[in-house]
């Protein structure tokens, strides 16, 4: 009897262990956690429209055919929501075509002329996005489409005045480096100049209070030097340096008694419509809470 207990006993424990053994071997093995997926390229598609702003001031005639263009895109490229490209990425472009007018090509029949073609840009993740102005590649600037950045009326109603004479010579002085730079009131300035987009940088300067970038961007819109800026803020302030040179441009030639009206003048801030000329995959970049 005590044998027949040993046995089963035995038998028991066997089964036990036989079990335990099955069931661990043959167990599902847990699945490891899959890593969350990382960002994925999304497609920018040939044709999408692209709005860049002039920060190269351009000349008919003065600006010489080969010229590297600087320009920079005004509002962000998106696809979906997601931003491919920010506001303030700069692009590149050269002057394919430039003639200045005079008395002799009045009656030549040959006007002012003025072309740039636009070549790409760089996205943030280091891909190259090639742009087109046109179906030929350029984009010809005319006294329509750069009309409003030079307002000789306006300078003419502003002589008028003791205060607005005054203010216009500082502004030239400043911005040919004929004066000695100091401080300047870029709120009045804009005020008595009717600058809106000149007033928004010197709002948005006022809210950051910050001095010195303060006192590096008034210095930029009145010598043309806006190197130290990007996204939104090089996009506000190349509308305003273009408000600027419109007016030093205007200012000079009344000094001089000059007007230049049958030339082509194209400020900073001048408007340059293109297009993506061919597809391209990119990376989204995280949105900015300060994007237009």
């Amino acid at each position: 009897m005590a044998r027949v207990k040993a046995f089963v006993l035995g038998s028991a424990v066997l089964l036990v262990f036989g079990a335990v053994v099955f069931a661990t071997k043959f167990a599902p093995k847990p699945t490891a956690p899959k890593a969350p997926a990382g960002p994925q390229a999304v497609s920018l598609p040939k044709g999408t429209k692209v709005e860049l702003l002039l920060l190269t001031a351009l000349d008919s005639g003065g600006s010489a055919e080969g010229t590297d263009v600087e320009l920079v895109l005004a509002r962000p490229l998106k696809v979906k929501g997601e931003v491919l490209v920010p506001a303030g990425t700069k692009a590149t472009g050269k002057v394919t075509r430039s003639r200045g007018a005079s008395v002799f090509s009045a009656f030549s029949n040959q006007p002012a002329r003025l072309a740039i073609e636009v070549t790409g840009l760089k996205a943030p993740d280091g891909t190259a996005v090639k742009l087109s102005a046109s179906d030929d590649g350029t984009y010809e600037l005319t006294q329509a489409n750069t009309a409003g950045r030079r307002d000789a009326a306006k300078v003419d109603r502003l002589w008028q005045t003791p205060e607005g004479q005054q203010v216009l010579k500082d502004l030239v002085a400043q911005s040919t480096g004929t004066a000695p730079s100091g401080p300047v009131d870029l709120k009045r300035l804009s005020d008595v100049l009717g600058l809106h987009d000149t007033r928004e940088v010197a709002d948005r300067l006022e809210a950051k209070g910050d001095k010195p970038q303060a006192q590096d961007t008034v210095a930029g819109l009145l010598h043309g030097d806006l190197s130290k800026l990007t996204g939104v803020d090089l996009v506000l302030a190349t509308k305003a340096l273009g408000e600027i040179q419109s007016v030093v441009g205007s200012v000079d030639d009344k000094l001089r008694g000059v007007f230049k009206g049958s030339n082509i003048h194209a400020t900073a801030g001048t408007p340059v419509p293109a297009r993506v000329k061919e597809s391209v995959r990119l990376f989204p970049v995280p949105a900015s809470p300060s994007a237009p």
